[in-house]
């Protein structure tokens, strides 16, 4: 979630913490969030993860809990800790889809803001580079973990080089009966 280029990507994940959370693109990412999360009904129960090598909670301390929508000061942290994450580190699908897996309950949604295929699959990669062929592969595991009943919605901020990833993002949230959408930049 730092650039769009290959090249770009490089160049920024060598930058302070501070630069890359003022990337273009993960400031468009937050912004995807805090929009979802006004979109949140006051009635339901939510949950946030951030995943990149591995997945955890937004925050911390409600790990394995849904939080409420009308408590405004859990969705206000929850935003807050979303704007203090670093974009860093590889694409693990096959880690967030086990932890959906395993909520309890299951949720009745999920929103996926995504940039590519998972570049890391459930086993540790034996080698730095990844191939489009190896990505898809990781992609389609990590697919089989989810429930069948959960509509994924995917917002997809595209990156270049990664061709295959609109059409997998699409089918999952096609198959799933959720939606796909890839905004305009000055979206939302």
């Amino acid at each position: 979630m730092l650039d769009r280029t290959v090249v770009n990507v490089i160049r920024r994940r060598n930058m302070s913490d501070d630069q890359k959370r003022r990337a273009p693109k993960w400031q468009r990412a937050l912004a995807t969030v805090d929009w979802i999360s006004t979109q949140i009904p006051p009635e339901s129960r939510f949950q946030m993860m951030a995943f990149n090598d591995e997945t955890k909670p937004v925050l911390a301390e409600s790990d394995g809990e849904w939080m409420q929508a009308d408590e405004a000061k859990a969705l206000d942290d929850t935003i807050a800790a979303v704007r203090e994450l670093v974009p860093s580190g590889g694409t693990n699908l096959h880690a967030a889809f086990t932890v959906v897996a395993a909520m309890d309950p299951p949720p009745d949604i999920v929103y996926l803001v995504v940039d590519s295929l998972p570049t890391r699959g459930e086993n540790a990669p034996l080698r730095r580079t990844v191939t489009g062929k190896q990505r898809m592969r990781h992609f389609d595991r990590a697919v089989r973990v989810l429930p069948k009943k959960i509509p994924i919605n995917v917002i997809m901020f595209p990156m270049e080089g990664d061709a295959e990833a609109s059409a997998a993002y699409w089918r999952l949230a096609f198959e799933s009966r959720g939606s796909f959408m890839s905004p305009a930049e000055d979206w939302p």
